[in-house]
């Protein structure tokens, strides 16, 4: 059975912007929370979106562990792309030196010849190395160390729950349990 809501059409601004009234809002948000209910029979809380995402964030750190050398090598030819830049350098962890310099970086050097039709030298950066902390991250720059790509799967999974936590109007009433920082 369908049901139509009406709008409180005169609470809405004729200027440059068009903001729905806190009536309209609170009646959207409701509707949503009830939609959400008889979808799942659950009510959509922050304590249980939040849960989620942790529980996302550990299958991500799982799915690292399982394939660790063609997940990093994806990470390094997404971040080449969005760099775009001839010449890169790449910071590691002193354990990740062999498997970068032998198997990741050309791979995604090929890769991304092939995708950008443009050619690139990436070489890994002596003078600054990541410490274990970055497993499942890779940190390029460009050669003046002017531009810096910090990919990171775990901050994609926060972004994600950003952005939903933001459309639906969720409140995250947690202490600290989703941090956001633009990188």
């Amino acid at each position: 059975m369908l049901s139509y809501t009406k709008l409180d059409l005169n609470a809405v601004e004729t200027e440059t912007s068009r903001k729905a009234s806190s009536n309209s809002m609170d009646l959207l948000r409701r509707e949503g929370t009830e939609y959400w209910s008889r979808m799942t029979g659950e009510s959509l809380t922050s304590d249980r979106f939040s849960t989620t995402i942790e529980i996302s964030k550990d299958k991500m750190v799982e799915r690292i562990e399982a394939d660790y050398v063609n997940f990093i090598a994806k990470l390094l030819l997404q971040s080449l792309c969005r760099l775009q830049e001839t010449q890169v350098l790449m910071y590691v962890r002193d354990s990740d030196i062999t498997i970068m310099r032998n198997l990741v970086i050309p791979w995604a050097v090929l890769e991304y010849k092939s995708r950008m039709a443009s050619p690139v030298s990436v070489r890994i950066d002596h003078h600054f190395r990541l410490n274990e902390l970055f497993k499942g991250r890779v940190v390029i720059s460009n050669s003046d160390r002017s531009l810096w790509v910090d990919n990171d799967v775990v901050a994609k999974v926060e972004d994600i729950a950003k952005n939903v936590l933001d459309r639906r109007n969720i409140v995250n009433t947690g202490q600290g349990t989703l941090k956001y920082m633009r990188r």
